[in-house]
């Protein structure tokens, strides 16, 4: 899940583009626990991380094809590749690792491969023919029911090793929402299933379902029928009309339809009136929610430590749990005390940092700490007043937090500001915290990334851009030249079997295309003048027929052409209409051209927290399959001021971004910013580096505190630096 920090009251979050964007990784942790053949342990998913539960000391998941077990129980776990290929995989905990080199149809190609203990990286090379791979995953244990995890599996193509990233291709979870047609008006007949014209009906298009079970329910006061044909449209049965929800079960796959009626059976209707309809597998209706593609979108505050604890006196020492979240110490501890402000909550994987003991902590006086307590060894993670980073590997820790009071130390209102940031936000000012508030977003179709151009939600224009996947348009791209494209570039026109396609637009370095047909033509780059950049024989690699082919480029491409078979049994394209063209190294399944388009969406109004705004995206099944990026946003304020006015407080009318602020005001001993404390010009106190760099901010109205309470450096004749504004 990856942040993007917004400063101030929140009133920006809208400035902002979620990105689909393509994963490296092709090792589908979440696809591997559900689907991997648990001999010796079972294994589940959480948060980037394989959790094992030993059934056998020799610990593992999957098999090597050595032994005895059936194509059919790996098959559903095995990850595709290209043959002759380097790949490279990285994770913790490798013990008991094994690789098995499988074809399309699951026959071993080559005997199996071991991955060596504790290496954490391994490049390999696929064997001749290899298109799948099934990985064993496993460790010796002492104890039967001993758990373990491996966590942050990459797999790669190439021989570097990659930085993690979460598997996926798009953004986007399926709804449970399964009510995919359109409402018209008319109704059905329920001997026939026939259509009829009426204004007291309305029906729905055909579904095509599953055997099982399914509820249909609606929020408007309206009466469904349900209307069961054959999966070939040929109707069987007919369902009366009663109240919502509607609970069914079809022994096979079939085609439904769903009719609407007020309960009188003659008051008009249109399509319109039928509202939030769900139709769910299972017998329980689930609440409504649109059908397609959900992208939950999370506000949070900066501070993710919550002080869950209440005030009490323990050993002497009075600890007062304010109401912003930080506690307050007074009295002497009649014996070392330590007062629990939170004793269980986890972290999502990253880096992050702990703040807010009092400056003069350590052995002697007092600290605050988290703990692991699920963890052996356990790790402590110490503050003294400066701060301390935790870099949390697994989603799956648990932790506690403390305070530390030394026994003898006399607390006089000592004051601890508890929290604890994202690495990546540098500004260490203490904010209380705040529960995370997500809102979904529902789209009817995932967004992605096509080479190098990702799709994208428009926030602040509520648009949906969408990116064309296949570059080759039948009607203006296939060209009108007969004859060969050659590797080189260059033409030969006596071969009345072959064409050659328009030069087609295009950006990269990496292309694929599929359903060409042929051995000896070739697919070439060009640069932005039509310039011969590259070639690629169709055969070159190992290529058959209507295989795939890729080629790639050292400079950009601009254009692409290619040459296609216009005759012959074995060689002929299939069907011109369905080349597929794509970025990328893959080929991707086919799908019609289309231009890049921004689609009118209606988005959610996000909530927004006082303080630090930090946004984050996340799907279920993984959230950094996109990216976010702020929108820069040109502010401007601005003023009139009514000459004929002579009441200064009247005579000011505010314009742009200052419309709706409170003016400043200097009062006979203090100042009031109104709204104005955070304009990007308005100074502020603080310490400056000698480097230039800003240390920390000052308390505005106690020069010798930091921002968070602390104890700053105003007075520290050796500090590496300046107080300024």
């Amino acid at each position: 899940m990856l942040p993007i920090n917004f400063k101030g009251k929140g009133k920006d979050l809208k400035n902002y583009r979620i990105y689909g964007q393509t994963s490296r990784n092709l090792f589908d942790m979440k696809t591997f626990a559900e689907t991997a053949y648990q001999k010796n342990a079972t294994v589940n998913y959480s948060e980037n991380s394989l959790i094992f539960t030993a059934t056998n000391q020799d610990a593992y998941v999957n098999e090597v094809y050595s032994q005895s077990v059936t194509p059919s129980a790996l098959m559903p776990a095995c990850i595709n590749v290209q043959p002759l290929t380097a790949y490279t995989i990285t994770m913790n905990s490798p013990y008991k690792c094994y690789i098995s080199w499988l074809n399309d149809s699951g026959v071993p190609v080559h005997s199996y491969t071991s991955i060596p203990n504790n290496q954490s990286s391994y490049t390999f090379t696929t064997p001749e023919n290899c298109t799948k791979l099934i990985f064993r995953l496993g460790k010796y244990v002492t104890n039967i029911g001993d758990t373990f995890t491996i966590s942050n599996i990459m797999l790669n193509a190439g021989s570097t090793p990659l930085p993690y990233e979460p598997y996926g291709e798009s953004v986007g979870d399926r709804t449970a929402n399964l009510f995919e047609a359109e409402i018209v008006q008319g109704g059905l007949y329920g001997a026939t299933g026939a259509e009829f014209d009426s204004d007291n009906r309305c029906r729905s298009s055909y579904i095509l379902l599953d055997a099982g079970t399914y509820t249909i329910s609606i929020s408007s006061i309206h009466t469904i029928g349900l209307f069961i044909f054959s999966s070939t449209n040929v109707f069987e049965t007919f369902v009366s009309y009663s109240d919502s929800p509607i609970t069914f079960s079809l022994e096979t796959v079939k085609k439904v339809r769903f009719g609407f009626a007020t309960y009188s059976g003659i008051v008009s209707i249109t399509p319109s009136d039928i509202s939030n309809i769900m139709l769910n597998i299972g017998s329980t209706p689930l609440p409504y929610e649109p059908y397609g593609y959900r992208v939950p979108v999370t506000v949070e505050g900066k501070n993710l430590l919550q002080n869950t604890a209440t005030s009490q006196t323990i050993n002497g020492v009075t600890f007062t749990v304010n109401a912003n979240g930080s506690v307050t110490c007074n009295g002497q501890a009649t014996r070392v005390i330590y007062f629990a402000f939170n004793s269980s909550f986890t972290l999502p994987v990253g880096e992050f940092v702990l703040t807010g003991c009092p400056t003069g902590g350590g052995d002697s006086s007092y600290r605050m700490y988290i703990q692991t307590d699920n963890l052996s060894p356990q790790k402590f993670y110490t503050d003294t007043g400066n701060g301390v980073t935790i870099d949390n590997t697994n989603a799956g820790t648990v932790y506690s937090a403390r305070i530390l009071i030394v026994n003898g130390y006399s607390c006089n209102n000592l004051t601890f500001y508890p929290m604890i940031r994202k690495a990546d936000i540098e500004d260490d000012t203490y904010e209380p915290y705040h529960a995370p508030i997500t809102t979904p977003i529902y789209l009817p179709e995932q967004i992605r990334k096509v080479g190098s151009e990702a799709e994208y939600i428009d926030y602040g224009e509520q648009k949906l851009h969408r990116v064309r996947k296949n570059l080759f348009d039948y009607t203006t791209h296939r060209g009108n030249i007969y004859g060969y494209l050659w590797q080189n570039g260059n033409i030969d026109t006596t071969n009345h079997s072959w064409s050659i396609s328009d030069y087609i637009p295009c950006t990269g370095t990496i292309f694929t295309i599929n359903q060409i047909g042929g051995n000896d033509p070739a697919i070439c780059l060009y640069d932005e003048n039509k310039q011969y950049i590259t070639g690629k024989n169709y055969s070159t690699g190992g290529a058959t027929f209507k295989s795939a082919v890729t080629i790639e480029s050292s400079t950009v491409a601009s254009y692409i052409r290619f040459s296609y078979k216009l005759t012959g049994t074995d060689e002929q394209v299939d069907d011109l209409t369905k080349i597929m063209l794509n970025s990328g190294s893959e080929p991707l399944p086919y799908e019609p051209y289309i231009e890049n388009t921004d689609l009118d969406v209606t988005l959610p109004a996000l909530p927004t927290l006082t303080g630090t705004n930090v946004l984050s995206v996340g799907t279920e099944v993984q959230p950094s399959k996109v990216y976010l990026k702020g929108k820069l946003k040109r502010t401007i304020y601005g003023w009139h001021v009514n000459p004929d006015i002579s009441n200064s407080s009247n005579a000011v009318t505010y314009l742009k971004d200052a419309i709706g602020m409170t003016p400043a005001s200097m009062g006979s001993t203090t100042f009031d910013y109104g709204s104005w404390e955070n304009a990007f010009f308005m100074p502020k106190p603080c310490m400056l580096k000698s480097n230039g760099k800003v240390d920390y901010y000052l308390d505005p109205n106690d020069y010798t505190k930091k921002l968070n309470g602390t104890a700053s450096d105003i007075s520290n004749p050796n500090y590496d630096g300046n107080a300024m504004m």
